[in-house]
């Protein structure tokens, strides 16, 4: 029994089961068109067997689909499940709505019924369409549940009393059969049943739902169903009564959908809660692929017609079946079943007789109508295998490429995370060193000044790491902002040079300098300008051994652009991976005499810098060992525009204030800065207090009552630094304190957050020892 599957013991044996149930549908299917091509006009009456056929599902509907799916509608609040629900409350109201019509006619009662299950689809797709909304106000379910049920109880009303004024055209046509009208109806309903059905089924193959899967299977009978009874010639006959036991067996599936949503959810059934929001292909591929159909069926038309008037009359599959092949292998399964959908209805109606209509009179023309139509569901089907298994190789192949990219990932990550430890522990080890020599004591003075000297370089190496980290990654997430004025290019880059000389000169490399005569002129932001050819510079000397050359040209390009170009003879970069030197974290590799130091952040900084100026970096190089040429571009003014301004008039000197005590407040939960900083206040003459969290800090602000509170903004527990501040705003008697901030953040969004909170000034640690003494005397 097909019940069983609704409360298999696995997900395994409830899909085995569905399997089994979906064999109905073209199984149903092949008994139609066999039907219709045998005989479409015997007739079979059984008065018993149409009322229990007609009323029984609508029985079963209402109480068994209706009304347990507005009792889930009323606890969880889902308009989808209302919306289904309603689906079959109409359903089954057009069953009631057809038997009073058929007092009328027989094409009174189509009319209702066919026009009560249009309004049953739509319903249908409403409900699909709403799955993935919001509930609903548990205060308003009442109203939509009245709303949804008296609309869909007017609507049939409505059609009931259309039908039987003649209000509603024809939807029966004595000895014929299905009307144009009825056609179309019935036609468009079957497509919304079979969209619907196919959601369904789509979503329970990820979900394993066995409501999805069961309702799918009910909506596939009632459309195939109905698609046969398009074809019915005349009432009772053995074709309607399969249309008919389709459409009652449809319906016994949606109960078990219902039935199996209660047992799997228990209290909670909320049927369609679980179904993915639909993906929405681009609308101009859609129009594309299901667009070649009617344009194929119509330009066979066209042929058929030519070769009917050239060549007398003509089988109309000589021109049909190779645009609907076309369409099926080129465009997939949709496309392929809408193309074999149109040429049937239109073979039916313009080219096989009697033309007019949507019927076919001779036997024959039946079967190879039947033959041509599963000809073309077959190379439909077949499409729609290949495309797939093209996709799963293309979704697979995909698949492979982003394994092998977060392989790659993981192993740049790897080697990233082993050289930032390289790098930091490089500067440890001599700073180590340093303070060791240090605290031995009775150094000479000069060999003391040395290790001073050691310890500030590995502190501003270390400092250079974490900035270019920070540079590169608020360059990537667009949070710097640059500050452009029009530059001598020339000049700029010959004042970096200047001041590079001695350091070239102290590592035993050459520098040579080429300049355009004339001047250059850009429109930059003067600091990253300096700084990426800083970069440049730096990456010229890690590659370029003792007595080697370093030659720096600024020149004009083409028309409109200029560029610096930074040349060594050093270690040079393999073929095949110039490009991959902008990349963060990538360093060429070193020999075993010298490895390569930093973090390859160098030269990525670079081409970020120039992209945000509008120019480009570039890499050349001949091989290993025959240098490197890195070359900046950059957008240049036009010669005619002046970079000169008009120098502002120089200030005025400051008075210089006689220096005086201050009573300082240092809030930092890092015993070690704190205890620096506060041997650094103490030998300039400040009284202090250290306090290492925002409780500890606001009791010694009441007690100190500090001039200056430096103030580290990530504090522990649940009063920060910014809380402090704004505390000590509103704090009587500590309102007028000078507040500055210390943070390891110095992106323009944290001083904007700082000042908000009340700070006047913002520090980036590591503070500079020589600017803190000037800062707190500038503090009035």
């Amino acid at each position: 029994m097909p019940a069983q599957g609704s409360s298999g013991s696995s997900p395994e044996a409830s899909v085995s089961y569905f399997r089994r149930a979906g064999i109905a549908i073209p199984g149903l299917a092949i008994v139609i068109a066999c039907l219709w091509i045998a005989n479409r006009h015997q007739v079979w009456p059984c008065p018993p067997l149409f009322w229990l056929l007609a009323y029984g599902p609508a029985i079963l509907a209402v109480l068994g689909i209706a009304l347990p799916t507005a009792r889930a509608f009323a606890r969880n609040g889902q308009p989808g499940v209302l919306m289904l629900g309603c689906g079959m409350w109409v359903n089954a109201l057009g069953v009631v709505g057809g038997a009073l019509g058929a007092t009328h006619g027989l094409g009174q009662n189509w009319a209702i019924y066919n026009s009560a299950n249009l309004l049953s689809a739509c319903c249908h797709l409403a409900g699909l369409s709403l799955s993935v909304r919001p509930r609903v106000r548990p205060a308003d379910t009442g109203t939509w549940l009245a709303a949804t049920y008296g609309g869909g109880l007017a609507a049939v009303a409505l059609l009931a009393w259309a039908a039987c004024t003649g209000h509603l055209p024809a939807f029966y046509v004595p000895g014929q059969g299905s009307s144009p009208v009825r056609s179309v109806v019935v036609l468009t309903t079957v497509v919304l049943f079979g969209v619907v059905a196919r959601r369904l089924h789509l979503a329970q193959l990820r979900t394993r739902s066995p409501f999805q899967a069961w309702y799918a299977l009910g909506l596939g009978l009632i459309a195939t169903g109905l698609a046969g009874s398009i074809l019915i010639a005349t009432a009772d006959s053995p074709l309607q009564w399969i249309t008919r036991i389709s459409r009652t067996w449809g319906t016994v599936y949606l109960y078990l959908a219902v039935r199996a949503e209660g047992r799997t959810s228990g209290d909670d059934r909320n049927a369609l809660v679980a179904l993915p929001a639909p993906t929405r292909p681009r609308l101009r591929d859609l129009a594309m692929r299901y667009g070649a159909a009617p344009a194929a069926v119509g330009l066979a038309f066209l042929a058929h017609l030519a070769f009917t008037a050239g060549f007398g009359p003509v089988t109309p599959y000589l021109a049909f079946c190779p645009a609907m092949l076309a369409v099926a292998a080129l465009t997939g399964l949709g496309p392929g079943l809408l193309a074999t959908g149109l040429t049937a209805t239109l073979l039916s109606f313009q080219v096989l007789s009697p033309i007019g209509h949507f019927a076919v009179v001779a036997p024959v023309d039946r079967l190879e109508l039947a033959v041509f139509s599963s000809l073309g569901v077959l190379m439909s089907v077949l499409a729609g295998l290949y495309r797939s298994a093209r996709t799963e190789a293309a979704a697979g192949a995909e698949h492979q490429r982003l394994e092998q990219l977060l392989q790659e990932e993981a192993r740049r990550k790897d080697a990233f995370l082993a050289l930032l430890g390289h790098e930091l522990r490089n500067p440890l080890a001599p700073i180590g060193n340093a303070v060791h020599l240090l605290r031995q004591g009775g150094q000479d003075p000069a060999v003391a000044e040395q290790l001073y000297a050691m310890v500030e370089r590995q502190v501003a190496h270390m400092s250079r790491l974490l900035d270019d980290l920070l540079d590169l990654s608020r360059i990537r997430s667009g949070k710097i902002q640059l500050r452009t004025e029009p530059l001598d290019l020339g000049e700029t880059v010959a004042r970096l040079l200047a001041d590079y000389r001695p350091v070239l000169a102290e590592r035993g490399l050459a520098l040579a300098t080429l300049q355009a005569p004339e001047p250059i002129r850009i429109q930059a932001d003067r600091a990253r300008i300096v700084q990426a050819v800083s970069n440049l510079l730096h990456n010229a000397m890690k590659f370029t051994d003792p007595g080697g050359r370093v030659v720096v040209t600024v020149e004009t390009a083409e028309p409109g652009w200029c560029q610096v170009r930074v040349r060594d003879n050093g270690q040079g970069i393999r073929p095949g991976r110039l490009d991959s030197v902008f990349e963060p974290f990538v360093q060429e590799p070193g020999t075993l005499d010298r490895s390569p130091s930093g973090l390859g952040l160098g030269l990525a900084l670079v081409r970020d810098l120039a992209g945000l100026h509008g120019g480009t970096a570039t890499a050349h190089s001949e091989g290993p060992g025959r240098g490197t040429e890195i070359t900046l571009r950059l957008p240049a003014l036009p010669a005619t525009e002046q970079i000169a301004r008009p120098a502002p008039a120089a200030p005025a000197p400051r008075p210089i204030r006689p220096f005086r005590p201050r009573r300082v407040l240092i809030v930092e939960d890092l015993e070690d800065s704190a205890l620096t900083l506060q041997m650094l206040l103490r030998l300039l003459g400040h009284t202090t207090e250290v306090a290492g969290d925002g409780v500890s800090a606001l009791a010694a602000a009441d007690r100190l009552r500090p001039d200056v509170v430096l103030c580290d903004l990530g504090l522990p527990g649940a009063v920060d630094g910014y809380e402090v501040a704004r505390r000590l705003r509103t704090s009587p008697g500590l309102a007028t304190a000078h507040l500055v901030a210390l943070s390891g953040f110095g992106t323009p969004e944290a001083k904007a957050q700082a000042a908000q909170a009340g700070f006047e000034r913002h520090l980036t640690k590591p503070v500079d020892p020589a600017s803190l003494g000037p800062l707190i005397a500038s503090l009035d």
